[in-house]
C-alpha cells in the first residue's frame, strides 16, 4: 500500500511539472501547494504573478531546506516587483534576514529588501535591516551610503553622559589642541566642561506607576529617579525588610523581546555578588507591567565624574574597581557587551558598581539578551570583534572596552570619535588610537602601556582577564608618590 502511494505521489508531482512546463502555472502551483512542496508551489505561483499566494506558500517553507537562502533571493525580487513586503513573507525570510549574508547575491537582496521598505513607507525597517549589513561587514559601501542618505548621516545615539565628540585629529595635532588632564597635586585637573546631564524627559503619557503606589504588596514608591528608552526608574522602600531599594519598569510601549531581556537580565546577573556589581533582586508584574527590583545606588556614574576634579590615584582605584566587578561576572560566563562611564556607577562612599547587564551574555548558555541581528553594544566604546559579530566573544571584548573608558577617563578624550556611524566603526576596526601619553604626556610611561595594551585589535592581545588588568592599574597606583 505504501509503495502504491508513492507511486501516486510521484505521478501527481511529475503531473504539476508537466503542468509548468506547458506554461500553465496556476495550475501547476495549486498543485504542487496541494501536494506540499511550497517551495515549487511559491516559485510557480510568483511566475504566474500570483504574487500574495507566493508569499502564502512560501511561509510554509521549513527554512531547514537547503534552498531556502536561495528561495529567500528569488522572494525578495518578487516583493521589489510588487512593491510590498506582506507579513507572510516578513515572517518567511525572518531567519534571512536575522543571519549574515553568504555571499554578493544575498547581501544584494537584502539591500533590494532595504529598496522595498523605504519606498513602501517603512523607513525604520529599511535603517535597521541596513545598519545590520553595515555592522556585518563595514566595506559595503552602497548600504552605507544608503543608511547615511536615510539617516543623513548616521550618529549612533550617545548615553547622556557621553557628548558628541569632535571629528578625529592626528596624534601630534591632538596633544596639542586637548583639553589635558594634567596630574597636580592632589587632585587631577579636569577636561573642558561637557554639556550638563539633561533631566529626564517629561513623559508621553501617563505613568501606569506613581509615587506612594504599593507594587506588589511590599514596595512603595518613592521620586522617581530617570527614565530611558526602555524602562523608569524609581527609588522604592521594601517594606517587608525595611530597605531602600531601586525598581525598574519597563516603559508601556515595551515589546516582548524587552520582557524576556528583563527576565534573562534577572537570571545572567542575580549570582553575580560582588562589592563591585549592582546587585539585581527579584522581578514581578504590577498592574500589567514587569518590574525589577535592584540595589538602590545613591552617587553618579562615571560619565559625570569625569568632569569633576579627581587625583590619579583616584580615577585607577575606580577602573580597578570596574576590572574587578567585571571579573565577578566573566566567572560566571557573563560577558557584558556595554562597558562604558554611564554603565559604571560610583556611590557616594566612592565605590564603583558595574550595572546594567541589559545586553550581556551568558557564555555558558549562549543566551543572548538581545534579539540576532541586533546592534549591541555602544560604538565608542566597541571592540573590533564585537562590530563583527556580539555573539561569539571572550572576556577580552569587556577589556578592550575598559580600555576606552580608562582613555577617556585619563585624558578627557576617546580613543576613536566621528560624527559618522560607519566611519567610528571603521577606526575600531582598522586605526591605532593616538598614543595616550602623547594625548596628554603627564601620563606615567606604565600607565600608558597598561592602557594601550587593552586597545589592541587582537583579543589574544590584550591582558588575559579583567582581574589582571585591575592588578596592573593598582601596581601604578601603589607607585605613586602621592
Amino acid at each position: 500500500m505504501s509503495d502504491e502511494r508513492n507511486g501516486q505521489a510521484r505521478r501527481d508531482f511529475e503531473a504539476a511539472r508537466l503542468l509548468e512546463r506547458r506554461g500553465q502555472l496556476k495550475q501547476a502551483a495549486e498543485r504542487y501547494d496541494a501536494l506540499g512542496f511550497p517551495y515549487e508551489a511559491g516559485a510557480a505561483f510568483a511566475q504566474s504573478g500570483a504574487l500574495e499566494q507566493a508569499f502564502d506558500a512560501w511561509s510554509r517553507a521549513p527554512v531547514t531546506d537547503p534552498r531556502y537562502r536561495a528561495t529567500c533571493v528569488q522572494a525578495i525580487a518578487t516583493a521589489k516587483r510588487g512593491g510590498a513586503v506582506p507579513y507572510q513573507l516578513e515572517h518567511f525570510l525572518r531567519s534571512f534576514m536575522e543571519s549574515e549574508a553568504t555571499g554578493p547575491a544575498e547581501r544584494q537582496a537584502l539591500r533590494d529588501l532595504a529598496t522595498v521598505y523605504e519606498t513602501s513607507g517603512r523607513t525604520p525597517s529599511a535603517v535597521e535591516l541596513l545598519r545590520r549589513l553595515v555592522m556585518s561587514d563595514p566595506r559595503d559601501q552602497q548600504a552605507a551610503s544608503a543608511l547615511r542618505r536615510l539617516r543623513g548621516p548616521p550618529v549612533l545615539p550617545k548615553a547622556p553622559s557621553v557628548p558628541p565628540e569632535p571629528p578625529p585629529v592626528s596624534a601630534s595635532e591632538q596633544a596639542a589642541q586637548t583639553d589635558r588632564v594634567t596630574f597636580p597635586q592632589p587632585s587631577l585637573a579636569t577636561p573642558a566642561p561637557e554639556a550638563p546631564l539633561a533631566p529626564a524627559p517629561a513623559l508621553a503619557s501617563p505613568l501606569v506607576f506613581a509615587t506612594g503606589d504599593l507594587v506588589g504588596e511590599r514596595y512603595r514608591l518613592g521620586p522617581l529617579l530617570g527614565r530611558g528608552g526602555m524602562a523608569t526608574v524609581f527609588k522604592a522602600h521594601d517594606e517587608e525588610l525595611s530597605v531602600d531599594i531601586a525598581l525598574k519598569i519597563f516603559l508601556p510601549s515595551e515589546d516582548a523581546g524587552g520582557l524576556e531581556r528583563f527576565r534573562r537580565e534577572l537570571r545572567v546577573t542575580r549570582n553575580i555578588v560582588h562589592p563591585n556589581v549592582v546587585r539585581v533582586f527579584d522581578i514581578g508584574v504590577f498592574r500589567g507591567q514587569r518590574f525589577l527590583t535592584m540595589e538602590l545606588i545613591e552617587g553618579q556614574d562615571l560619565g559625570k565624574l569625569i568632569q569633576t576634579p579627581m587625583s590619579l590615584a583616584t580615577r585607577l582605584l575606580y577602573l580597578s574597581q570596574a576590572c574587578r566587578g567585571l571579573h565577578a561576572a566573566h566567572q560566571h560566563g557573563v560577558i557584558h557587551r556595554d562597558v562604558k562611564p554611564a554603565n559604571l556607577m560610583v556611590t557616594n562612599d566612592g565605590v564603583l558598581k558595574v550595572m546594567d547587564f541589559g545586553v550581556a551574555r551568558d557564555q555558558h548558555t549562549r543566551e543572548e539578551l538581545t534579539a540576532s541581528g541586533v546592534f549591541v553594544g555602544t560604538a565608542q566604546y566597541m571592540p573590533p570583534e564585537q562590530i563583527r559579530d556580539s555573539r561569539t566573544l571572550t572576556p577580552a571584548a569587556d577589556v578592550y572596552s575598559l580600555g576606552v573608558v580608562a582613555y577617556r577617563l585619563l585624558t578627557g578624550r576617546l580613543p576613536f570619535a566621528h560624527p559618522d556611524f560607519v566611519s567610528l566603526i571603521m577606526q575600531h576596526i582598522e586605526a591605532a588610537p593616538p598614543p595616550i601619553d602623547v594625548v596628554n604626556p603627564e601620563i606615567p610611561p606604565d600607565l600608558a602601556s597598561v592602557v594601550m595594551r587593552c586597545l589592541a585589535k587582537k583579543p589574544e592581545e590584550r591582558w588575559e582577564s579583567a582581574e589582571a588588568l585591575a592588578e596592573a592599574f593598582d601596581e601604578v597606583r601603589h607607585s605613586l608618590s602621592w
